[in-house]
């Protein structure tokens, strides 16, 4: 056997091996894709649940009860961006992507500002760039996101925000956009002054709808869970994203696999053919029946 083909047949066992590695690696990014979307699905129920008792409930607010003024926070207060990075590997510029519109943000804050970090993976990219962020672990227990964690992050920044420790929190994750497709981008968890145009003008019911203890406390405690379900959701977004993007990378690496398996291949069968084609005119030529000249 010629060293080309034992070089090829090394190869071929070695990718052999890999390929089923690969399929597994496909199936569980592909489940966990599917996972997440599905719990989007209940994610999405919650919402609507939830806006559905605010839109009762602020008719029997008192004024001004919604109002939120920037202006009125002290000049100390900073801005919270979280970035929620990836827990694996073998999703491309996943990270990289995040760190960049990370620093960017970052450059364009003309107050006090602090990163946090979620994901492991994530630290790699960050460390590469100027930017200054604290790592806070995972939000995942392995494939599945932690709702009681995101929650008890909820209540430390909504308490922060009421007494002007923080002035704004934002998500910077991967999201779907109107194309279908995953792109990071900023979303802004507080203030919530999205959510009177989300919930729209109370409308009239009949009959009234009855409202038995504090409105101010129930719309409190309504808000509360509204921001976590919105922080879950765009963790679930990040889930499905990183899975979908490496889902892609994978199936992308299979078909390169399987091309190169059937190179390796293909050099190993004409490798053999001319071996054959050598020893039988080397026994002709032994047999007197060809010559050398």
């Amino acid at each position: 056997m010629s060293e080309l083909s034992e070089r090829a047949e090394s190869r071929l066992e070695n990718l052999k091996a890999i390929e089923p590695l690969l399929g597994a690696l496909r199936t569980l990014s592909l489940s966990t894709w599917q996972m997440a979307l599905k719990r989007k699905d209940l994610v999405r129920q919650n919402k609507y649940n939830y806006h559905q008792i605010l839109l009762h409930v602020l008719k029997a607010l008192p004024q001004n009860t919604m109002c939120d003024s920037q202006s009125e926070r002290k000049s100390s207060a900073a801005q919270l961006l979280v970035i929620l990075g990836s827990e694996r590997g073998i999703c491309g510029h996943y990270n990289k992507h995040l760190a960049i519109l990370a620093n960017e943000w970052a450059r364009q804050q003309t107050q006090n500002f602090t990163i946090w970090s979620f994901g492991a993976r994530v630290q790699q990219a960050l460390k590469q760039t100027e930017i200054a962020y604290e790592h806070q672990g995972s939000l995942s227990k392995g494939e599945f996101p932690k709702y009681q964690q995101a929650y008890q992050f909820i209540l430390r920044w909504i308490h922060d925000y009421k007494r002007s420790i923080l002035c704004g929190v934002h998500i910077l994750s991967f999201r779907k956009n109107e194309k279908g497709t995953y792109k990071p981008d900023i979303t802004t968890l507080l203030p919530m002054s999205r959510l009177e145009e989300d919930i729209g003008f109370p409308k009239e019911y009949w009959p009234p709808v009855l409202i038995q203890g504090d409105p101010v406390q129930i719309f409190d405690r309504a808000v509360q869970h509204l921001t976590s379900i919105e922080f879950f959701d765009l963790i679930l977004d990040s889930i499905a994203a990183e899975n979908a993007i490496r889902y892609s990378l994978l199936e992308e690496a299979k078909e390169n696999t399987q091309e190169l398996i059937d190179s390796l291949f293909m050099t190993i069968q004409v490798e053999k053919r001319q071996a054959i084609t050598q020893q039988m005119q080397e026994l002709a030529v032994g047999a007197g029946l060809t010559s050398t000249e």
